[in-house]
């Protein structure tokens, strides 16, 4: 407004002027109009774009923090989808199985995604809450993948730095013990699988992180540091004895052990009980400790509370129960250093009868079975006072699929023993001995393998023990054992049980002396070739002994039936069978033999007409 002013102030003024002078004027004029206008542009521009930078901060937080809620969910729905029990219809199986069945799909769903690569992204974060539940999940997906686990090794050593240095002391939105207990089970996490995996963790640093857990901090934080080093020692003696060297691991877990809190206590007793359990070396490195002083006031405690009728700690008690049966099963020389110390009976017993808890009845079951190993000790479960209650409770043991498996080895810890105390005691409560077993014989029967497994070697001590265990014998053929072990070696059902279910047969088999209970072993399952040939063997040793065999053996049909194979010479008989069967024949009276051929009443007959 002041240039257009001026302009028309000079040319109203200037009428005179030249006209090139008035031209170059008015175009000066125009250009700084132009001027005054790109300025004033400008300066809208500018404006405006302040405006924008002023509004631009509160966009980028906004999605930093969509950003930072979806981390921290993503990790949290994985978490929690891995852990949950997803329903099945299937109702045939137990809810154990419907767990693992649900949690694998679970995890196959997740490994299909590729969130193991994220999670261990996220367990890095900068940023705390979201780094702890990325850690949970990925711990969770290290329990059941090893490539996972061991991808995982590379992060292990800045983790440990994060426990030793206390890394997240200073944040206010995380707990730090919380933060310490997260990391202390993601590293243990990794020490599940292998000993390859558990020997780079502790190479990066593993061990220090849990013994600086077990030394400074409150009860459940020494507990989650007591658990990492009992799940590293896990894998083999030589591991273990490299963990039980580790600079002040021992000390801080004798310490640990004499700790009041239960929690504490019971695990650091656990972790003394996993030393022991590899060999002798070890087992003697843990009593020269001073870990049996400790367990000692432990026991003695545990038994005023029970003559007090008192309820025990029962995490202590099963603690205290396995620390005992592993270090005294390696020789006589641990159990005498116990010994003097710690008396078994009556509380072991007591523990095993009337504890209402299958966990310490479980472990109490597991001490004894390793005690019975010894002859004086076997003598006292026996024959003690409270022997009329430990058999009831032995029957009620191996029908409980969780006692199972010890209650097999406590008989086979007894009659290993071959005394006719033991054996008169198993056949006066075949209810409670022999029975039990004989159901878990059966190819139908739903039995862990491992438990099978042990019944089977049971019954092949009972076949190589003949002598003072013949009554045990003659009952062990009126339950048909020996048809249900057959049976379950020709199903192939477990070949990881096959050899044994073999040995077991063949055991029984070679002491058998009844000629029917051959003959129906032959009849009832089809018997393999090794088996058959075995049986024909005994069958003529059998009949060779002077009790009348023979002529039960014709007068069933048998021998009949023995000239029947020999005359199809049915290919699945090798030479061997084949010789077998000569060899039973040929025992008889050639006189005889005629009479009891196959067809013979049709030949007859014939002659006749």
């Amino acid at each position: 407004y002041t240039l257009l002013s001026l302009t028309t102030h000079f040319v109203s003024h200037n009428k005179r002027t030249a006209p090139p002078l008035n031209f170059i004027f008015f175009i000066f004029i125009v250009a700084c109009f132009f001027w005054v206008f790109q300025k004033y542009s400008y300066h809208q521009m500018t404006t405006s774009t302040s405006s924008n930078l002023l509004s631009l901060p509160h966009e980028v937080l906004t999605t930093f923090e969509e950003y930072q809620n979806s981390r921290h969910d993503f990790a949290e729905a994985i978490a929690s989808h891995l852990t949950t029990t997803v329903p099945t219809q299937e109702n045939e199986i137990s809810d154990l199985d419907a767990i693992k069945l649900g949690r694998s799909k679970a995890f196959q769903l997740v490994m299909s995604g590729n969130a193991g690569d994220l999670l261990k992204a996220l367990s890095m974060d900068p940023v705390p809450n979201v780094q702890i539940i990325g850690m949970l999940a990925l711990a969770e997906m290290c329990k059941r993948d090893q490539p996972i686990a061991e991808k995982c090794l590379s992060i292990v050593r800045n983790v440990v730095y994060w426990i030793e240095s206390d890394a997240r002391s200073n944040e206010k939105h995380i707990s730090p013990s919380e933060f310490r207990r997260v990391a202390t089970h993601f590293l243990t996490t990794i020490c599940r699988h292998n000993a390859h995996i558990t020997k780079s963790a502790i190479d990066a640093g593993l061990l220090k992180a849990f013994v600086h857990m077990t030394q400074r901090y409150p009860p459940n934080e020494k507990a989650a540091g007591l658990w990492g080093i009992h799940s590293a020692l896990q894998h083999s003696k030589e591991l273990a004895a490299d963990v039980l060297d580790f600079p002040k691991l021992l000390q801080c877990v004798l310490l640990s052990a004499k700790e009041p809190h239960p929690e504490v206590s019971s695990i650091a007793i656990s972790v003394l009980g996993s030393f022991a359990k590899y060999d002798p070396q070890l087992a003697q490195k843990i009593l020269d400790s001073g870990a049996v002083e400790i367990v000692a006031a432990i026991w003695k405690s545990i038994h005023r509370a029970v003559a007090d009728g008192n309820a025990t700690n029962t995490s202590v008690t099963i603690a205290v129960l396995y620390f005992l049966a592993q270090v005294i099963k390696h020789d006589e020389n641990t159990l005498s250093i116990v010994v003097g110390q710690i008396s078994f009976f009556p509380l072991l017993a007591d523990l095993f009868v009337t504890e209402e808890n299958i966990y310490i009845r479980q472990n109490a079951l597991s001490a004894l079975s390793v005690l019975a190993q010894y002859p004086k000790y076997s003598s006292n479960i026996i024959s003690s006072e409270q022997s009329h209650d430990i058999l009831p409770m032995l029957g009620a043991c191996l029908q409980n699929p969780m006692t199972q498996w010890q209650g097999i080895r406590l008989v086979h810890s007894l009659l290993k023993q071959n005394t006719e105390t033991i054996v008169k005691k198993c056949v006066e409560n075949l209810d409670y001995t022999l029975t039990p077993i004989a159901e878990m014989l059966i190819p139908s029967a739903r039995v862990n393998p491992t438990v099978r497994f042990a019944a089977l070697n049971l019954m092949e001590l009972v076949g190589n023990s003949v002598g003072k265990q013949w009554p045990l014998f003659e009952k062990v053929a009126e339950l048909d054992i020996l048809p249900s072990i057959v049976a379950l070696q020709e199903s192939k059902m477990v070949p990881s049980i096959d050899k044994e279910a073999f040995a077991a047969a063949d055991s029984l088999i070679k002491v058998t002396k009844n000629v029917k209970y051959l003959v129906f072993l032959i009849d009832t399952p089809p018997l393999s070739e090794a088996l058959f040939e075995q049986t024909l063997k005994q069958m003529s040793a059998c009949l060779r002994s002077e009790n009348g065999q023979q002529k039960a053996f014709i007068q069933e049909g048998y021998l009949r039936q023995i000239q029947t194979w020999l005359s199809e010479k049915t290919p699945q008989h090798s030479e061997a069978i084949m010789d077998r069967l000569k060899e039973i024949r040929n025992l008889f009276n050639s006189d005889l033999l005629p009479f009891h051929t196959p067809n013979y009443e049709e030949k007859l007959l014939t002659m006749i007409q």
